[in-house]
């Protein structure tokens, strides 16, 4: 359990620092003020699952909603600040600069993979990449 109360410990520092850097957008549309506010509730689930007296209850609630509530949304926000930046300058929906952009992803990235290896150590499946990369299916 050591193991797996550092990876709980850091996913709460990356959650902390997310938090942090995307309070520092130049604007806050709506996308971030959602993903404030599943961050805030993932911080809220991390201690929870880092106290004695809630970790039953808290590993049981994560474990059916940590892909749909934070993983899904954590890997949303990644391919949005990516889409941003390929776009360019000329982007007018751009809201984050993209040095911001990379630190968000780079921070998200790390968060997704601690919460992957809390979600395996709950019981939950392990992750496997898919070795397919998305796009058309050539006929």
């Amino acid at each position: 359990m050591a193991d797996i109360t550092q990876t709980i410990q850091s996913a709460h520092t990356q959650t902390l620092a997310l938090i942090n850097l995307i309070e520092q957008r130049p604007s806050i549309d709506q996308q971030a003020q959602g993903m404030l506010s599943q961050l805030n509730l993932l911080l809220q689930n991390l201690s929870d699952l880092g106290n004695d007296k809630s970790r039953i209850a808290a590993a049981s609630a994560l474990q059916s909603t940590m892909t749909p509530l934070f993983i899904t949304p954590l890997e949303y926000l990644i391919s949005m600040n990516l889409n941003m930046s390929k776009l360019g300058p000329l982007n007018r929906s751009k809201t984050v600069p993209d040095n911001q952009a990379l630190k968000e992803n780079a921070l998200a990235k790390g968060l997704v993979a601690n919460l992957r290896d809390i979600l395996s150590s709950l019981g939950g499946n392990p992750f496997v990449p898919n070795p397919t990369p998305p796009g058309p299916i050539a006929i």
